[in-house]
């Protein structure tokens, strides 16, 4: 429902080089990547605290309970996005993914840095009150660097440097690597994310 509100507004508005890859493929692709970076991170503010009934449990652990909200949320985002894309696929609004491997590649490394923000972000929020406030008002400033509303290709020079700063902007790359045609340029370095 959030893409396709935004599918509406490009649509109407001509967005650019949007048209190059199809606006809705390229919207979808950006938001559920979005919503994967938003969920993880914020349900990791106090997560301990808010789970604390579960670490009475001998075999749990807090690292368990970070691992399972972020591979929860891995999983059923990764579920909408394939409900949401199978029957564009189906009904040839959108082209079948070019490389299902580097699709799934680019998801869990998204996922993975994701998870790996919400971790730190779970232990600061227990020992600094301010973090909870902290957190939602950096997710919304951070969105410019996730690479959800723009490809790294159609930047200058010197901002395709700044954004390949960002592992949010090479993982998300990757993704749309094995989403998008092969005449769509997308630049990432694995190693980096």
């Amino acid at each position: 429902v959030f893409a396709g509100a935004v599918m509406i507004l490009w649509a109407f508005t001509q967005h650019g080089r949007v048209q190059e890859v199809g606006l809705v493929l390229f919207v979808l692709s950006g938001y559920c990547c979005l919503m994967q970076w938003r969920h993880i991170v914020s349900r990791s503010v106090r997560l301990l605290r808010n789970q604390s009934a579960l670490i009475f449990h001998v075999n749990v652990r807090p690292l368990d309970l970070i691992a399972s909200v972020s591979a929860l949320e891995v999983v059923g985002l990764f579920a909408a996005f394939l409900i949401a894309y199978t029957p564009l696929v189906t009904f040839d609004f959108v082209q079948p993914p070019r490389d299902l491997l580097m699709v799934i590649g680019g998801w869990l490394i998204f996922g993975w840095f994701c998870a790996a923000v919400g971790l730190v972000v779970a232990g600061l929020s227990e020992i600094f009150e301010a973090v909870d406030k902290f957190v939602n008002a950096a997710l919304y400033v951070l969105i410019p660097l996730t690479g959800t509303f723009t490809m790294v290709d159609w930047l200058p020079q010197q901002a395709q440097t700044v954004m390949l700063y960002s592992p949010l902007v090479n993982a998300i790359e990757i993704f749309r690597g094995g989403l998008f045609p092969a005449d769509i340029a997308t630049h990432y370095d694995v190693g980096y994310t």
